[in-house]
């Protein structure tokens, strides 16, 4: 029991570090979010791990209360992880009827959620028909999550992707080996212990792959910000990722990450079908004469450079405006 504990508690300060780590990366990056809403409730599926075995002699009834909790941590971790790839591998965009696609896809975790904390679900047993239905639910989004990520990363034409696809689906895979040795030789096992193995893989493929686009730690933000000159990072979709303090002064404006360059050029029908081709090409420069849109819909005449930037895989990372 108390190496049982040690561990869960070690995972739970793993996935509070691991989640709040990469959301300072970028607050703003959905992504980001999305990761630290998966951690929080693998931290939370580990704490009430904790409580549920640390009383389970002295107080009966308060082990069974997060007994059931732990179960709809386990219960959450499946819908949350197939959440967080739609985002990263963007298929999510490519979604028609999203409000019927998530009401359908919400419904088996809700109801599951609900049999959790009702009781139907703590006899670890497939002859209840219950439990056995509850694993065929996490399997389903597993395995649709696996294969959405191998579908992304050989599809992908960029190298980090693949990367990360493989990093990924193969943490995933050395988790299910992990857990089914534990089965084999009847060693006990938390399962919210054993998946902090695969969280590491996907905090290690955020951090060294930067699948999160550009953000200030892959450019000096200091850096940037003491020049003079205007400079904008844009990612392949023509967002405003990066835009240093001259720029703002000059727009007179606040707010511009996230936002489209359509939003501050004028004549952008004429500067967005170059930027496709910049972006098609995988390099490439042009220069440009437009004019800004300040303030007030105010007109700011600028001659711009645009050029395609690669990381150190040879892939495209984005636009660099000066």
């Amino acid at each position: 029991m108390v190496v049982s504990i040690f561990f869960s508690a070690l995972s739970f300060l793993t996935y509070i570090y691991s989640g709040l780590y990469v959301f300072f990366l970028d607050r703003r990056s959905r992504l980001h979010r999305f990761f630290l809403i998966l951690c929080m409730i693998f931290a939370f599926w580990s704490i009430t791990h904790i409580i549920a075995v640390g009383t389970e002699f002295s107080l009966p009834p308060i082990s069974d209360l997060f007994a059931r909790l732990t179960f709809l941590g386990a219960t959450l971790y499946g819908i949350a992880v197939f959440r967080l790839f739609l985002v990263m591998t963007e298929y999510e965009k490519k979604i028609r009827r999203k409000v019927l696609f998530y009401a359908l896809v919400l419904l088996p975790p809700a109801f599951f959620g609900c049999l959790s904390l009702l009781g139907f679900l703590q006899t670890n047993n497939f002859s209840n028909p219950w439990y056995a239905a509850f694993h065929v639910y996490l399997n389903v989004y597993a395995m649709a999550t696996i294969v959405m990520i191998i579908v992304w990363g050989v599809r992908s034409r960029y190298r980090r992707h693949k990367r990360q696809a493989a990093l990924i689906v193969g943490g995933a895979f050395l988790v299910i080996a992990i857990d089914y040795v534990f089965e084999l030789v009847d060693l006990p096992a938390a399962s919210s212990t054993i998946i902090v193995i695969w969280i590491l893989f996907v905090w290690y493929a955020i951090v060294k792959y930067r699948f999160l686009a550009i953000t200030p730690a892959t450019v000096s933000q200091d850096l940037i910000d003491s020049t003079e000159e205007l400079i904008l990072f844009l990612n392949t979709r023509g967002e405003i990722v990066i835009a240093n303090n001259a720029v703002q002064r000059l727009l007179n404006t606040n707010g511009l990450l996230h936002k489209h360059i359509s939003l501050i050029v004028h004549g952008e029908e004429k500067l967005i079908p170059e930027l496709k081709k910049l972006v098609g090409a995988g390099g490439g420069e042009f220069v440009c004469r437009c004019n800004l849109r300040a303030a007030k819909n105010e007109k700011i005449p600028a001659e711009l450079k645009f050029k395609a930037m690669g990381d150190r895989f040879g892939d495209l990372m984005g636009i660099m405006i000066i």
